[in-house]
């Protein structure tokens, strides 16, 4: 549109308008359908690469900082151009820059909320959820995520807090106050675990059975017994099935296939009850393995669902789990070592 043509108050009138190029002519209904769908895309791409120079933060090296200041060159580009298309008061066009953006900027917002950090989002129970591609680890992953944690964890220190802690003062939520020796307080963020307490009750006897065994399920069949488990390291081996809450798992669905991965296929349970933790156990990691760990969690929560036994044995792979036993309430004592974890089982399983 030429300068002597301009009209300076929003109008409807778009024939002849030079869209930003002298070649560019809107002078039919194609070109202007043209014109909307280049609007569209310029306004996406400006708001698309904003959100990538104000989310991806992270430089390494010359290469990103000429990336970066490339991408603002172009950005800085797109805006003036929209800027200069809504000049033309046209009433079609404005519209158009208006609604392009607005859409851009609901996208940028989902990719904001659904790419956020783990520990800024959480599930209906309050645990930090990791959400983006690179944050979703596979099974195997979270698993030897959830045992580095754990094994080093236990390694490290096992005496520096004190980890008697009520169940019925426990909270849902992972970030509580845990107080250490008394004296001090800090901020935690838990790792959600599930266990699984497998009770097999009083059966009959079975003749020439090798009762005495540990790994027999007709041993002491005059009373109950449970099953245990050992990992391979040199402290704290034993235990139950455990392992960390999938996202959108609850924790009586994680429990169960933390028995089937541990336990094998062959093992069949009842859960007791399906909805509620038994017990919890709660403890922070010590300072030094939190330091040295990529993850945001700076202590664990395990939340204990007991089920009865119904049929099978335990059958462990020998890698992630390299012997099991069936042992007495009696004989449980015995084989947990921490304190704040027996305490937590035998307040359920005394009562």
């Amino acid at each position: 549109m030429e300068s002597s043509s301009m009209v300076w108050w929003f109008h409807p009138e778009v024939q002849g308008v030079h869209l930003l190029f002298e070649s560019f002519v809107l002078d039919n209904g194609g070109k202007l359908f043209l014109a909307y769908i280049f609007i569209v895309a310029m306004c996406w791409t400006e708001r698309g690469i904003s959100y990538y120079l104000d989310y991806r933060t992270r430089r390494r090296g010359w290469k990103d900082i000429l990336l970066r200041t490339g991408l603002y060159g172009v950005a800085t580009t797109l805006r003036l151009w929209y800027m200069l298309i809504t000049m033309y008061f046209n009433i079609g066009l404005f519209i158009v820059v208006v609604v392009s953006l607005t859409s851009g900027q609901l996208g940028v917002e989902y990719l904001k909320t659904y790419n956020a950090p783990p520990s800024k989002l959480y599930d209906e129970r309050g645990y930090a959820q990791p959400t983006s591609k690179q944050q979703r680890y596979s099974h195997e992953e979270e698993q030897q995520q959830l045992f580095a944690v754990t094994d080093d964890a236990f390694e490290l220190s096992r005496n520096s807090y004190d980890q008697r802690m009520a169940p019925s003062r426990l909270l849902q939520l992972p970030r509580v106050m845990t107080r250490f020796n008394s004296t001090t307080t800090a901020t935690t963020i838990n790792r959600p675990v599930a266990a699984v307490i497998v009770k097999r009750g009083p059966c009959d006897a079975v003749a020439n059975d090798a009762n005495d065994t540990l790994h027999s399920l007709h041993r002491k069949p005059n009373s109950s017994v449970y099953l245990l488990v050992k990992k391979p390291r040199k402290d704290h081996a034993w235990g139950f099935p455990q392992g960390g809450i999938d996202p959108g798992e609850s924790i009586a669905e994680a429990a169960l296939r933390e028995l089937r991965e541990e336990c094998g296929n062959d093992i069949k349970v009842r859960l007791i009850d399906t909805v509620s933790p038994s017990c919890v156990y709660q403890y922070r990691f010590p300072d030094e393995f939190i330091k040295k760990s990529k993850r945001p969690f700076t202590g664990a929560k395990v939340e204990f669902m007991q089920a009865e036994w119904v049929e099978g044995q335990c059958s462990p792979d020998n890698h992630e789990i390299v012997d099991f036993a069936w042992v007495t309430l009696e004989e449980l004592e015995g084989y947990i070592e921490d304190k704040g974890y027996k305490n937590a089982i035998f307040s359920a399983l005394k009562t």
